[in-house]
């Protein structure tokens, strides 16, 4: 699958929701759910949540707020808010995808783009596409178009992975599905760097 999402670099790493939620409406076109004529630019994506007063430079801080947006602009797909506990994360996202959806997921970026535990002062948001578990060093991924099998390092063959987009890479990652989602439940404060910015996110 071919993507043509706008690539992030500073400063403009604030809008990785709406590059999030725009690589999602291209699934869904090249899957036949939603019209060409919907696949929004981002810039079109910030002028609407701005006028919504859910944004003013692009930032997400509410997976509610994104979901809302998403709706608007997207009415043909189903857009949820999912809530998991530490048990039934990983469950809950494999049947979603099973069931041929995607996940948007705010989560803490590392330096290498990679889920770290940060507090939420790295903040970033990533497609869910895909699931894998490896078995015998033999990675097989499920409801991803663009990838069949791929032979994965065999360190780490009991646990889940997850194939992601986001608007760092062109490139799909391959994260650790557990790693993600704890990423994703530490996300509890914003970063002093944005609350002292002299910008109103």
């Amino acid at each position: 699958m071919g993507w043509s999402f706008e690539f992030l670099t500073s400063p403009r790493d604030y809008i990785c929701g709406l590059v999030a939620l725009n690589i999602a409406s291209q699934y869904f076109q090249n899957n036949s759910v939603t019209p060409k004529e919907r696949i929004f630019t981002v810039g079109y994506l910030l002028e609407q949540a701005q006028k919504k007063g859910f944004s003013t430079r692009g930032e997400f801080f509410s997976v509610h707020n994104l979901a809302s947006l998403a709706r608007a602009n997207y009415p043909e797909q189903s857009w949820d808010v999912c809530n998991w506990n530490e048990t039934e994360g990983v469950d809950v996202v494999i049947q979603h995808i099973k069931n041929h959806g995607l996940v948007l997921v705010p989560y803490d970026r590392d330096k290498n783009n990679e889920p770290c535990i940060r507090n939420g002062h790295a903040a970033h948001w990533a497609v869910i596409t895909g699931f894998a578990k490896p078995t015998s060093g033999l990675t097989t991924f499920i409801n991803c178009d663009e990838l069949d099998n791929v032979a994965k390092p065999s360190e780490v063959i009991s646990d889940h992975y997850f194939l992601c987009y986001h608007g760092k890479s062109l490139h799909p990652a391959v994260w650790q599905a557990k790693l993600l989602l704890e990423s994703n439940r530490n996300l509890r404060s914003v970063a002093p760097s944005v609350q002292s910015s002299p910008y109103n996110y």
